[in-house]
């Protein structure tokens, strides 16, 4: 999600959305409240990249990074990302 000009652009991560864990019910519905009504405890930007396209705009059609991320075992069931 955080690739897609689309959703840089502050449009609905749709495709992220619908690959999230099953076995974790409450997620999607905490994160279509945090898309759609974001608050302080409510935030998007938690896990999905956005702009706003009234103050930004992409250099071109294919979005480049730079940049290390790396991932580590947590406790069982989590996943530490380092980026």
């Amino acid at each position: 999600a955080n690739l897609d000009p689309a959703v840089l652009r502050g449009e609905r991560p749709d495709e992220a959305l619908d690959v999230l864990d099953p076995k974790q019910p409450e997620l999607l519905p905490k994160l279509r409240r945090s898309l759609s009504a974001p608050d302080a405890d409510h935030d998007p930007l938690r896990l999905f990249t956005r702009f706003d396209p009234k103050e930004t705009r992409l250099a071109g059609d294919v979005v480049k990074v730079r940049g290390r991320m790396t991932l580590a075992a947590g406790e069982p069931g989590v996943v530490k990302v380092d980026a």
